[in-house]
């Protein structure tokens, strides 16, 4: 075994000799071509230095000049927003107004058809919407995408029901204030589905819808779509085209009504495959008893505020038809709208913009010649090699005596 290892040591201490050659190499290799690339090295220096200085200038220049500008647009800004925010605090003053004349013109203490809003018990889909039950009954979705279906589990102390109203909300939180998620606040319903079932029992009886009706229908998509067992394609109720942000309706005539001595317990599903931003942002779902399902009526809370006497209407019914008339309002969102965009800061000044961006370009380090680079990496790791040649040495010995055969052999 002995001949062998004196081979890997013999190996191991020429590696000394070598250590010592490729440093040489490298050092020699990194020399010339610094010698060589100094010139142009230097010139890369100069030019960078006078570009920040000219950058630099440029930038207080232009700084200088427009110091006056920025308090003056920004004082503009402000003059703009408090407009803004004044006309819309005006306006709003008038929404008890319309809601008088809604009492006057529509009388909702005589609706023939009041719709009751179902009790939502649970909320599902299988993308990742978020979907909130809010306090007035209403649904918000946030997050996600479709194509998806909504599937709303709820239930209805209605014993006779013949039809279904579902509501599409403007709000806050959705693009051009909704009631719809895609950019411009539209959304196509697919297909609308009902099930139920009697009491607390699984809904698992087929409600069939026989006609429907929409405040408002978009070119191509009639109302009458969402119930035609279509659910591909450009096909659905959609509601482009109408009149800014507001409340719009849909009513769908059951073929029979869902009868029974107790509560009934429903299962919606509001199918929504057009594509994936056309989607409801909030709805509510409500239903009837009425013979006339296809009529728009009223909500119930709207009908119950109108018929109490005004002086002994309790707030929650005030807020209901100040809220109906609030929705149903283009205008008021329109004006919403002005207020937000107006109160967004400024843009940057594109000409500062590009004078910063020229100075953080021009403060960028100079491009070295790659082999430049990694002859300087070489010769760093060479050096470092160099200095710790002993331990090289020990190490790679170490290795060659592991690996050796005699060593191997008697462990």
């Amino acid at each position: 075994n002995r001949p062998a290892s004196e081979l890997e040591i013999t190996n191991t201490l020429a590696l000394l000799a070598e250590v010592d050659e490729d440093n040489s190499v490298v050092s020699n290799d990194l020399s010339t071509l610094e010698v060589k690339l100094a010139p142009s090295i230097a010139k890369l220096n100069v030019d960078r230095e006078e570009a920040i200085v000219h950058a630099k200038t440029n930038l207080a220049i232009y700084a200088e000049m427009t110091a006056t500008l920025q308090p003056e647009l920004e004082k503009r800004h402000q003059n703009e927003i408090a407009l803004t925010k004044r006309e819309l605090t005006e306006y709003e003053k008038s929404i008890p107004v319309q809601a008088a004349l809604l009492e006057t013109k529509g009388n909702p203490a005589e609706a023939k058809t009041v719709w009751t809003p179902v009790e939502v018990k649970k909320l599902t889909n299988k993308r990742k919407i978020k979907l909130t039950k809010k306090d007035d009954g209403s649904i918000l979705a946030s997050g996600g995408k479709g194509p998806v279906d909504y599937v709303i589990n709820a239930s209805s102390a209605l014993t006779n029901i013949t039809g279904v109203m579902i509501e599409v909300l403007p709000d806050d939180s959705l693009p051009e204030y909704g009631p719809g998620r895609a950019g411009n606040g539209n959304f196509v319903l697919t297909e609308l589905e009902l099930k139920w079932g009697a009491g607390t029992n699984a809904p698992n009886t087929f409600g069939k819808f026989v006609d429907a009706r929409a405040d408002f229908s978009q070119q191509s998509f009639d109302v009458k779509q969402a119930i035609d067992g279509v659910t591909s394609g450009v096909n659905g109720w959609a509601i482009a085209g109408a009149t800014g942000p507001m409340r719009h309706t849909a009513t769908f005539k059951l073929e029979k009504p869902i009868t029974d001595s107790k509560a009934i317990s429903l299962r919606f599903t509001l199918k929504q495959q057009f594509d994936p931003e056309h989607i409801i942002g909030k709805f509510r779902i409500s239903v009837t008893t009425a013979a006339d399902p296809l009529d728009f009526g009223f909500p119930e809370n709207v009908v119950k505020a109108a018929r109490a006497p005004a002086g002994q209407r309790t707030a929650e019914q005030s807020a209901a038809i100040i809220e109906l008339v609030r929705n149903s309002d283009p205008e008021l969102w329109k004006r919403k709208g002005a207020f937000a965009k107006v109160s967004a800061p400024l843009p940057e000044d594109l000409k500062l913009a590009e004078l910063k961006a020229g100075l953080k370009n021009a403060e960028q380090p100079i491009h070295l010649d790659p082999v430049l680079v990694q002859l300087r990496v070489d010769a760093k790791a060479s050096n470092k090699q160099s200095e710790n040649k002993r331990l090289t040495v020990v190490q790679d010995l170490t290795w060659a005596l592991i690996n050796s055969p005699g060593f191997l052999f008697n462990h």
